[in-house]
């Protein structure tokens, strides 16, 4: 489970940042996504009561790295071009009748 989030959470993040990353980039992302994905197990723990101190510690921690890790990474999404005349021609429906 934690592969599968963590490949889930670097594709999700590397679309969000337009896709052609520098290695440098790449290799913080990596580490992020490490971060956030402990994060979620953590929270699924408090969720069902089962967290101790040192976990709320710990995601408190992890939280504050990941906040500092989108300061660097930047926040913003990078919007990929789209042409809107080949979406519109791909979703219209056929007119077959």
């Amino acid at each position: 489970m934690w592969n599968r989030l963590y490949r889930c959470t670097i594709e999700d993040h590397v679309d969000c940042y337009g896709g052609d990353l520098s290695v440098a980039r790449m290799s913080l992302l990596k580490r992020q996504a490490a971060q956030l994905v402990e994060c979620e197990l953590l929270e699924a723990k408090m969720s069902a009561g089962k967290a101790s101190f040192e976990d709320v510690d710990q995601h408190n921690r992890l939280v504050g790295n990941v906040r500092r890790n989108y300061e660097v990474l930047g926040i913003d999404r990078v919007a990929r071009p789209v042409d809107f005349g080949a979406y519109v021609t791909e979703k219209a429906p056929d007119d077959e009748a």
